[in-house]
């Protein structure tokens, strides 16, 4: 293997393992946050936590192979959530479309209401708390049936 002169350390390389697993719990609260609903300091620190584990996945080129293929699952998991949210949010708005007409037929100057499940449902905070949720879940995946498969051999 040739010398890298850019290569990390052993401290820096557990730094970023911890960084992720960080921002796993955070990203649980984060997405618990979305269905409590509080503005308080501590739920802001989560966010900042879920963003923290992400972006610390950016860099997974720096630290080694291993932590590189869990990154990448995780990412393949968001991407997949994603594709998942808008799918729904597609089929929402395709089933949505005749109530939206048949009220303004029958009621021309009101707005059509929305339900509240639509709000939560396209509120972009939720969004992005699902896609972190979803890329700490495809780590937490394959770290764990990672472990699985080395216990086996």
């Amino acid at each position: 293997m040739p010398y890298n002169p850019k290569a990390i350390d052993e401290h820096q390389r557990s730094y970023q393992y911890k960084v992720i697993w960080f921002g796993t719990a955070c990203s649980i609260v984060n997405f618990a946050n979305a269905f409590i609903g509080s503005d308080s300091f501590v739920f802001a620190w989560a966010l900042g936590g879920a963003v923290g584990g992400l972006i610390a996945g950016l860099w997974a080129h720096r630290v080694d192979d291993y932590f590189q293929a869990m990154v990448t699952i995780g990412y393949r998991w968001a991407l997949a959530s994603l594709a998942v949210y808008l799918f729904a949010a597609f089929m929402l708005d395709i089933l949505d479309v005749s109530y939206s007409a048949g009220f303004a037929l029958s009621n021309p100057e009101g707005e059509p209401t929305r339900d509240t499940f639509s709000l939560f449902f396209t509120d972009a905070r939720t969004l992005a708390s699902f896609t972190a949720l979803a890329f700490h879940a495809g780590y937490a995946f394959a770290w764990v049936s990672d472990a699985i498969e080395a216990r086996r051999a």
